[in-house]
């Protein structure tokens, strides 16, 4: 299974135990610890949609994404909150943030082409 980033550390915690485990590692949604970084397509439109990427050589990559008040949206050269839910189903974006398991918490949505 794919953890964003290869050259990033390996979770120390359980699948489930990440709220404690982010509080306890200093890891927060605007930090520079992020260890999933991709561009794919954003699949729903609801605040925790799917988001879609690809990687050399296997077949499409699905995560789930969670929002928080912290996220932040680049949409149309205007940063907002991401709690606005502005963007499309199958919009191409950048996704920043923190994977656990098959989540990704958000912290930077980079809306690259909307439809």
């Amino acid at each position: 299974m794919k953890h964003g980033n290869p050259s990033a550390p390996k979770p120390d915690w359980e699948c489930g135990g990440h709220a404690a485990a982010l509080l306890e590692s200093g890891i927060s949604f605007g930090n520079s610890r992020s260890n999933f970084s991709e561009t794919g397509n954003l699949i729903g439109k609801s605040l925790d949609c799917l988001f879609v990427y690809e990687d050399a050589g296997m077949p499409a990559l699905t995560v789930g994404l969670t929002h928080s008040s912290a996220s932040r949206c680049l949409i149309n050269g205007v940063d907002v909150s991401c709690v606005d839910g502005r963007w499309n189903m199958g919009d191409r974006a950048t996704v920043v943030g923190v994977l656990i398991g098959k989540t990704v918490s958000v912290s930077k949505l980079d809306i690259l082409s909307a439809r």
